[in-house]
């Protein structure tokens, strides 16, 4: 199940088509994203729907951070019942998805 979710969310980064062509929704729905990292990251929780409502759409390695850090939240999610019971494991996911924080906010300030 989570391999195929992985598949999905994938195919939904890479495919994701804006009407307006600005790239406004497009860093609106990457600042989206942000905004689930930095809830997590915080000590909050995500769950399962709100990660697949993701979408954005990117290209090179903002893309590559950003798929990266989409399959780390599914996976944060999955592991939601081992990480209540082991705190170190709470403690590594959250700082992993720190770090993907970290590299898709450099980014990001790298093109504007």
């Amino acid at each position: 199940m989570l391999r195929h979710l992985l598949v999905q969310a994938s195919i939904t980064a890479k495919g994701a088509v804006y009407p307006d062509g600005t790239g406004v929704s497009a860093m609106r729905d990457i600042k989206e994203l942000i905004g689930v990292l930095m809830r997590v990251t915080n000590g909050g929780e995500v769950t399962e729907g709100e990660v697949l409502d993701l979408e954005f759409d990117a290209d090179g390695e903002l893309l590559t951070a950003l798929n990266a850090a989409y399959i780390t939240l599914l996976e944060f999610v999955h592991d939601r019942s081992a990480r209540a019971t082991d705190r170190a494991l709470d403690h590594t996911q959250r700082a992993v998805l720190r770090e993907k924080l970290s590299r898709i906010v450099a980014l990001c300030d790298a093109v504007n």
